[in-house]
């Protein structure tokens, strides 16, 4: 279950992005003017990213308007120890001091008297001499020397083009449009992917000539992206000055923190704050721009219209929005650069894919963008999903079985309903129904309730249910504390009974782990699951260690709540689409048919990258042998191949009336996904907008489960 290991991150390392957790429900931008209380705008630090010459201090102070008491807050460093000092802690603000250059991150853990949230600050230090980050307003300097060789042609002509054909030697990206523009490549792999596009990762970036730009103020720049960054501060595309903070440029995100498109220009010089003079769409100041679109992981097409005198941004070839420039491209001088894939600022690389890149002399109108957008989209980027209706609504991880007493049992993780309910991740919830369709009206019983239990307490997530050696078990995560949500890991219930929808459960505490096997439940897991094959028995769990990842160990059917071996590292992120703003492998379900044993997982954080991916072994092989599994390098299931739904993940399988494979999972319905449920300023803990939904299996050619029909 994705919801917990967001929030984990929030508490045990940097977050990059304030506004996405790791494993916690999404936050979209739409404010919802009913909810009172505890926000992000409610309850912030003054300051979110700052920039620090080495020996220099600032002052960060908590801001407070949502009414609800602060009992305390905990400041520590959790990325760059030895880049930063804090002094003089309290409630409300601490020191921090630079120590040398580098990259940190400061966490303020807030406890109030209605909860604990965690607030992120973001520190570059920079050496010695670079002009640190004031309170003061603006600072305007001397313009920089233009460009000796002004281009005052406005007429409209290709400058470059780049259809991903790339030179023999793998070094350059060949330019199409006659002009001899080729880019240099860096890292990158140029083995041509989906769509005629490249992928760029791991530090990839392409080089563009600087010459196209220098000088001109007026272009057109057209590129097709598809984005595996997470919402985070990074460009896809840039071209200004050199300096570390450059003081003039313009940059492409396609996602920027708050998951929107971003094209700015800076409009005037400020070395000590450039990204304040940012206008266009989705400036660091908001008023001096327009809101971009939110962007998922889908191809999208992005242009950029500079002028004289404005800047204008489309999505897929609609327009976005203009705003006025008082600033020449040319007037950032000769000594530039250009990129694909990063900027000059020393913020995380873009990865994801590129394709079909344009620039244009002069500026292209609105029905040229359209046109432009028609004809440069690839064969293969229509939604490929059938639509999908919500099953249950308000229920993630949900978990169907089919019972040998011929009802099919229905369980998932009871939500909260905002920050202030104090009833939700509270309960394990059971429905039953002799048909997979009558589960959606079946009474929904409480199995069971933490607050009579001494050993397991909020937060109660990812329960699923077994029959295991002839009784019914519930597989769940709990908090071992009865004060600290987050102390969470594996929990096992038996019903005391052969009927699991009535009769007594009880519980039998913590997972356990075999003698000798020093890992397994040490730390923060959950999300097991259970399956039997060739006479053995086995649970899969995710389990940060480091990062997220899945585990696996054999169990006895008479003690199926403690392991018989040591546990198998079965699989952790590291492919581009399990990393997306976090690495995660989390919510294993598996899968046995036609000699396969496959087992689906979720990667990645909760937004719309989200995913499943898969694994999958000979059902002959020996199973607690990494050597027999193989691991898909592509993700089984998007929000790409899904209409109207994001985020889909922590799933299970079962078999219908007809024998047919059901795959049951989660996603979040479009109106979640734009901050229009009645959520959009909650915490994304507190999110209960994910819901079930069903589909019937379909196989492939390699006898792999087509899930999106």
């Amino acid at each position: 279950m994705e919801k917990k290991w967001k929030k984990l991150l929030a508490v045990f390392i940097a977050a990059a992005i304030v506004l996405v957790s790791f494993g916690v429900s999404d936050v979209y931008a739409a404010q919802n003017t009913k909810t009172q209380g505890i926000t992000k705008k409610t309850l912030k630090l003054d300051s979110t990213n700052i920039k620090l010459t080495a020996g220099k201090s600032k002052k960060v102070n908590v801001r407070n308007t949502s009414g609800i008491k602060i009992k305390s807050v905990k400041w520590s460093v959790t990325k760059g120890k030895n880049i930063v000092k804090l002094s003089k802690a309290s409630k409300q603000s601490v020191m921090v001091k630079a120590q040398k250059q580098g990259a940190a991150a400061i966490q303020a853990k807030i406890n109030t008297e209605t909860g604990t949230v965690t607030r992120t600050v973001q520190v570059k230090v920079l050496k010695k001499g670079v002009p640190q980050e004031t309170e003061e307003p603006e600072a305007t300097v001397p313009t920089a020397a233009p460009s000796d060789n002004v281009i005052e042609d406005t007429s409209v002509s290709e400058l470059i083009h780049y259809n991903m054909t790339c030179s023999e030697d793998g070094k350059r990206l060949l330019d199409q449009s006659g002009n001899g523009n080729d880019a240099e490549l860096f890292g990158v792999n140029t083995e041509l992917q989906q769509n005629q596009s490249l992928l760029l990762e791991k530090g990839a970036y392409i080089k563009l000539p600087e010459k196209v730009f220098a000088g001109r103020n007026t272009m057109t720049i057209s590129i097709w992206l598809k984005n595996y960054s997470g919402t985070v501060n990074t460009s896809a595309m840039f071209a200004g000055t050199k300096e570390k903070m450059p003081v003039s440029y313009w940059l492409l995100n396609p996602s920027n923190p708050a998951g929107r498109m971003k094209s700015v220009m800076t409009n005037s010089r400020n070395v000590n704050e450039p990204f304040n003079t940012e206008v266009g769409i989705s400036p660091s100041i908001a008023s001096k721009g327009t809101d971009g679109p939110f962007t998922g992981t889908e191809w999208n097409h992005y242009v950029t219209v500079i002028t004289t005198d404005s800047i204008t941004g489309y999505f897929n070839g609609k327009k976005v929005g203009t705003s006025k420039l008082d600033m020449k491209f040319s007037d950032f001088g000769n000594d530039i650069v250009a990129y694909i894939g990063k900027s000059s600022y020393p913020d995380v690389t873009y990865t994801g894919f590129v394709r079909e890149v344009q620039v244009f002399q002069g500026a292209k109108t609105d029905t040229e963008i359209a046109q432009l957008y028609d004809t440069s989209k690839g064969e293969d980027m229509e939604l490929k999903g059938t639509k999908s209706e919500i099953f249950i609504a308000d229920r993630a991880d949900p978990y169907i079985t089919l019972g040998e007493d011929g009802y099919y049992y229905f369980t998932a993780s009871y939500p909260m309903y905002g920050a202030r309910d104090k009833d939700g991740y509270d309960r394990i919830i059971l429905r039953r129904s002799e048909t997979i369709e009558g589960l959606k009206t079946a009474e929904e019983k409480v199995l069971w309730d933490e607050s009579g239990s001494k050993t397991a307490h909020r937060f109660i997530w990812a329960p699923e249910i077994h029959y295991i050696g002839g009784k019914w078990y519930v597989y769940y995560a709990a908090s071992g504390s009865a004060n600290n949500v987050w102390d969470i890991d594996c929990h096992v219930l038996m019903c005391t009974g052969s009927d699991p929808y009535n009769d007594k459960w009880v519980e039998k505490g913590k997972f356990q782990a075999v003698k000798g096997d020093k890992t397994s439940f040490t730390g923060f897991s959950l999300d097991m699951t259970y399956f039997e094959c060739n006479g053995k028995s086995y649970v899969i769990w995710a389990q940060k260690v480091g990062n997220s990842n899945l585990y696996m160990a054999e169990v006895n059917p008479e003690e199926p709540w403690k392991t018989t071996t040591k546990a198998m590292l079965l699989t952790k992120p590291e492919y581009y689409w399990e990393c997306v703003t976090f690495p995660v492998n989390e919510g294993p379900s598996v899968l046995i048919h036609d000699g396969k044993v496959i087992v689906a997982y979720s990667a990645s954080a909760t937004g719309p990258e989200y995913c499943i991916g898969y694994m999958y072994a000979d059902e002959k092989a020996d199973l607690m042998d990494i050597k027999s599994w193989t691991k898909q390098k592509t993700p089984a299931l998007t929000s790409e191949d899904l209409i109207d739904e994001y985020g889909p993940g922590h799933n299970s399988f079962t078999v219908d009336e007809k024998g047919n494979y059901i795959f049951v999972y989660h996603s979040r319905s479009k109106e979640c996904y734009e901050g229009n449920c009645g959520y959009g300023a909650e915490d994304p803990l507190y999110d209960p907008c994910r819901s079930a939904r069903i589909r019937t299996v379909q196989w492939d050619e390699n006898g792999l489960p087509v899930l999106n029909q």
